[in-house]
Formats: structure tokens, C-alpha cells, sequence
């Protein structure tokens, strides 16, 4: 499975199963180059800051919704970016989900997340899903 197909099941999981996550656990020890538990707990770490920071209610799918939903989407494509170092445009996509909260924890966990993710090979590319109006703009 596509690292952000499996992401996003994740991320569904753990919303939805309250961060208890066992089956994330076991679907995450699956990827590429990650025996360990360190993906698992970044990607916890991650919702937790999320949804700490969000200033309205952020809308997930369950597991196995077919849809990708926007608020979805806008958090996978910043990991995308940060993956690729385009920190600013990942940083207005976090800024989205945040309705101009600070950011500053939120960042810092989806970059480890990131980080941890292309190091061990699995690759977050979802920019080109992004409709124009999503595009984020850094003038």
C-alpha cells in the first residue's frame, strides 16, 4: 500500500478509534524500513497537536470512507511538503487547519513525522490532488 493511502487510514484510525490505534500499530510496522514504534508514536503525536490546535471542528472520514476529504488532504500535503523542504508552503496548509492559531507544535510534529517517513523510503506525494482553490500561495 502507498505510504499515503496507509497514512490516511491511519490518521482515520486513530481519530476514530480515540488514539487507541492498535491496528495503526500493526499496519504501520509494515512500511518500509520501520520495525519500530517511533512512526506510530509521531503519527499519534501529530493527531493529538492537531486537534489541540484547531480552532473548528476538523472533518476525517471513517477508515474505510472512499472520499478524500479537504481537511484530510490539506494535512497530508503538508507532510508531502515538508518531505520535499517547501516548509512554507507546508507551513500555510497547517496554517488552514488552524484558522490562524499557532502552528509552531503542530509543525514541528508533522516535520519529525515527515522526516521519519522519507527516511525510511515512503514517500507522501499528494500536491497534485489539491484543487487550484487549495493551492497554497506564498507570496
Amino acid at each position: 500500500m502507498p505510504a499515503d493511502h496507509l497514512l490516511l487510514w491511519s490518521f482515520r484510525e486513530l481519530v476514530t478509534a480515540r488514539m487507541e490505534g492498535r491496528a495503526v500499530r500493526q499496519a504501520l510496522g509494515g512500511l518500509k524500513g520501520a520495525p519500530d514504534r517511533s512512526v506510530t508514536l509521531l503519527l499519534r503525536l501529530l493527531i493529538a497537536e492537531v486537534v489541540s490546535v484547531a480552532k473548528r471542528g476538523l472533518v476525517f472520514g471513517l477508515p474505510h470512507c472512499q472520499r478524500l476529504l479537504p481537511d484530510e488532504l490539506t494535512l497530508l500535503a503538508a507532510i508531502d511538503r515538508l518531505q520535499v523542504g517547501d516548509e512554507a508552503r507546508a507551513c500555510v496548509l497547517l496554517q488552514k487547519l488552524c484558522a490562524n492559531g499557532p502552528i509552531n507544535g503542530l509543525r514541528e510534529a508533522a516535520g519529525h513525522l515527515a522526516k521519519a517517513l522519507r527516511e525510511r523510503g515512503n514517500l507522501v506525494r499528494v500536491m497534485h490532488l489539491l484543487p487550484p482553490h487549495m493551492l497554497p500561495s506564498i507570496h
